[in-house]
């Protein structure tokens, strides 16, 4: 909406109030001043679907907060957020690889052909290609991809960091080669080890020629260092993986 003037100010010019008691003269209001806001008041009351009522005083406020919400066409269909609860706000769906209703969701299917990211039959859906949407049975649903209990990262489209990675692919765990050795051990200088290396002693080697002696055996156990488990990962927060429809 464009700034009206006051009739005969120049343009972005001020609205004063008159004062007589000074000879100021107030501004003559064009109808545009009035007329326009209110017309683009009313476009926001019914775009947000409610019927105007010139005895409710908060519907700019309602149709305001309406359209930015969780159903609202500020948030593209097709996002995905995350949110620190057990149950996806109105308007979201947990990405849990369920199966769809192409009928209960058209938007989200809709979006799911146009992504580049859909699978051509749901056989293909498994462990490697999770990260993508299947057509389903073919005709009445669709699958939508499961992120859960995994990390995100950023599809490399020809940035040369993660080479040959499809959109939506899974990649499992993994990390950098861990490469060393131990030197020929001659006396005591085994306790020279340190770190993640360690002395298992005191292994009992078969008698030969009548003596039976102590083998010394360098270990490698990360675990003396770091915390470690099943996975490789860094510190994280559990949050609940949601698509908007």
């Amino acid at each position: 909406m464009k700034y009206v003037q006051p009739i005969g100010a120049a343009a972005n010019a001020s609205y004063v109030d008159g004062n007589p008691s000074t000879g100021v003269e107030g501004s003559v209001v064009p109808a545009a001043a009035l007329e326009h806001p209110q017309r683009e008041i009313l476009a926001v009351i019914t775009a947000a679907g409610l019927t105007p009522a010139s005895t409710n005083l908060g519907q700019l406020l309602q149709a305001i907060q309406m359209l930015s919400s969780a159903n609202g066409a500020f948030i593209p269909v097709g996002m995905c957020a995350t949110f620190p609860c057990t149950t996806p706000p109105t308007g979201w769906i947990e990405r849990n690889g369920a199966l769809l209703s192409r009928t209960a969701y058209p938007d989200l299917w809709a979006f799911a052909q146009a992504s580049g990211n859909l699978l051509s039959a749901d056989s293909l859906w498994v462990e490697a290609t999770k990260g993508k949407f299947s057509p389903g049975n073919g005709t009445t649903t669709f699958r939508i991809p499961d992120h859960r209990g995994e990390f995100l990262r950023m599809w490399d489209s020809s940035a040369g960091v993660d080479v040959g990675r499809a959109i939506g692919s899974f990649q499992g765990d993994a990390i950098r080669n861990i490469t060393g050795m131990a030197p020929p051990i001659h006396g005591g200088y085994y306790n020279l080890v340190s770190g993640a290396f360690y002395v298992d002693s005191g292994i009992t080697s078969p008698t030969i020629f009548g003596e039976t002696n102590g083998i010394t055996r360098i270990q490698f156990d990360a675990s003396r260092v770091v915390p470690t488990a099943a996975e490789n990962r860094p510190r994280s927060v559990a949050v609940l993986a949601c698509i908007k429809y």
